[in-house]
């Protein structure tokens, strides 16, 4: 039997020491006003890269650029199987709130698993600080 799953990216974007993150609307259908990293679901036939340039547009507002996977885990989205990959990225510009998040803010990444409600962020950011430390990454 074939399995199917939905695939979802997130998007890690620093500055420094600093990683951005976003406060899901209240009107979200699953973790309404809980902290994450920007994230979203792949469209049919699109790369994970490719979502990654268009949840920047659609949550950011401003052009994203991949750089790499950091990460990439498997959960469930309510009762639906699906997998996260998690990616570095560029931005153009200053993130501008759309209809996904009610608020964005910049927290020092040492800090920032202390917003997250939400199974797996604590794992990425853990990662991230991982290869920041070993030179991996900028």
């Amino acid at each position: 039997m074939e399995g199917r799953f939905l695939v979802a990216v997130a998007i890690l974007v620093t500055d420094g020491e600093r990683i951005l993150i976003g406060k899901r609307a209240m009107n979200k259908d699953v973790a309404p006003g809980l902290w994450e990293y920007p994230s979203g679901r792949l469209e049919q036939g699109e790369s994970p890269e490719e979502a990654v340039r268009r949840e920047g547009r659609e949550e950011l507002g401003v052009g994203v650029t991949p750089k790499f996977p950091v990460h990439s885990y498997f959960f469930y989205r309510g009762d639906v199987p699906s997998i996260l990959i998690a990616y570095t990225a560029t931005i153009e510009g200053s993130p501008v709130r759309s209809e996904e998040h009610s608020e964005f803010r910049w927290v020092n990444i040492e800090d920032v698993n202390s917003y997250f409600e939400i199974e797996g962020l604590q794992e990425i950011t853990n990662k991230l600080v991982k290869l920041k430390d070993m030179g991996c990454i900028e």
